[in-house]
């Protein structure tokens, strides 16, 4: 009697491990990644270890410390033009530039070498007109006292005439450029047209 055949039956494959363990290690671990980079965001703020610094992204992504024009122990965005000079600390320039360029709102025309000129085209040599002086870690300037010294400077050697200006408001700017590239701009006000005249007449005085 032939004997029935049997269909041999191969055992079932065991997986390695349980998924739900190893869903809970993941979850885990990501918990555990999180909570390191919170907790070290939270005690750099927490010690002004991150102030003054910015983060560049990139693949080596390093910090880079922010510019800054100070006066003061302030904040630069604007100042008053006076007759002193006047020094304005750059944080974390570097190797920094300054620049005096006319405001572009400022816009009016005069004689230059008898041929009409722009304020505008900023073509002349305005940190000249300002007396800027870099140092190591700060800038000084003086001001001039109105537009027509201002032209007189920035042209020097050549004839300025007829400064038909009737703009009322802020001419220059002042522009810090870091080693880095980064750059900060502030006005410089309080700069008129012409010396400000106050004329009394003597018979309307009265005591």
């Amino acid at each position: 009697m032939a004997k029935r055949k049997t269909k041999k039956t191969n055992p079932p494959t065991k997986r390695n491990g349980n998924p739900g363990i190893r869903l809970f290690l993941l979850v885990m671990l990501v918990v555990l990644l999180l909570g390191t980079i919170g907790g070290a965001v939270y005690l750099g703020i927490k010690s002004d270890g991150f102030k003054n610094w910015d983060f560049i992204p990139g693949n080596n992504a390093q910090p880079a410390a922010s510019l800054d024009v100070v006066k003061d122990g302030e904040s630069v965005k604007s100042i008053e033009a006076t007759a002193d000079v006047i020094r304005i600390e750059v944080i974390n320039g570097g190797d920094f530039t300054v620049t005096v360029r006319p405001k572009a709102s400022a816009d009016f025309d005069f004689m230059l070498d008898g041929k009409l000129h722009s304020f505008a085209q900023a073509d002349g040599d305005y940190n000249r007109a300002f007396d800027v002086k870099i140092e190591d870690g700060y800038f000084t300037f003086t001001a001039p006292r109105n537009i027509v010294n201002a032209l007189n400077d920035a042209y020097f050697g050549h004839v300025i005439d007829d400064v038909r200006c009737n703009y009322v408001g802020t001419f220059f700017e002042i522009v810090v450029t870091a080693e880095s590239g980064d750059s900060k701009k502030f006005d410089v006000t309080d700069i008129y047209a012409t010396d400000i005249v106050v004329r009394i007449e003597p018979s309307e005085v009265v005591f």
